[in-house]
């Protein structure tokens, strides 16, 4: 990571800014990404899962109706490109603003690369089906397994370090 990626933690990881990047995580949760679900709620985005193998990936594609992989497809380079930018910034601001700390902050920028590669992943296999590149599902779900371990250890960094002000604050 370079000393520009530095200079831009540093300058725009305000409470405002953090605050504001909450607001839009949040409406890409609950307004943008519902309209992009598919049709039956229980078939889950492959993005979603933990890790799935060919099998299990081919299975829940299969199920997709047109419209349902169509809109998948358009998710995974429009849509699926700006939310991991935007939670991405969230968790490296909080992790600044908390920690004071750049090289902690730039911790989340690593499962902004594990989810593109992730979703350069999925839209290949989309895009192939009914052709299954089985060896590009084993990469991608281990690549989405990656992400959201990273992404989990992210939150439970960022939450330790709310508690520990709150503890501060409070005591």
């Amino acid at each position: 990571m370079t000393p520009a990626l530095d200079s831009f933690i540093v300058r725009f990881a305000k409470l405002k800014t953090t605050l504001i990047l909450l607001v839009v995580f949040l409406a890409f949760n609950f307004a943008i990404f519902p309209q992009f679900m598919p049709e039956d709620e229980t078939l889950q985005p492959l993005d979603l899962q933990f890790a799935y193998t060919p099998q299990q990936a081919y299975s829940i594609i299969e199920q997709y109706s047109p419209m349902d992989k169509q809109n998948y497809m358009f998710t995974e380079y429009t849509v699926d490109v700006i939310y991991p930018l935007v939670y991405t910034l969230l968790f490296s601001f909080a992790l600044f603003l908390l920690f004071k700390s750049v090289k902690l902050a730039k911790f989340p920028f690593l499962i902004l690369i594990a989810d593109y590669l992730e979703n350069i992943g999925v839209y290949k296999i989309l895009k192939a089906y009914p052709e299954e590149l089985n060896e590009l599902v084993w990469l991608t779900s281990t690549v989405t397994s990656i992400k959201w371990i990273l992404a989990i250890i992210a939150v439970i960094i960022i939450l330790f370090g709310l508690l520990y002000k709150i503890k501060k604050l409070v005591f």
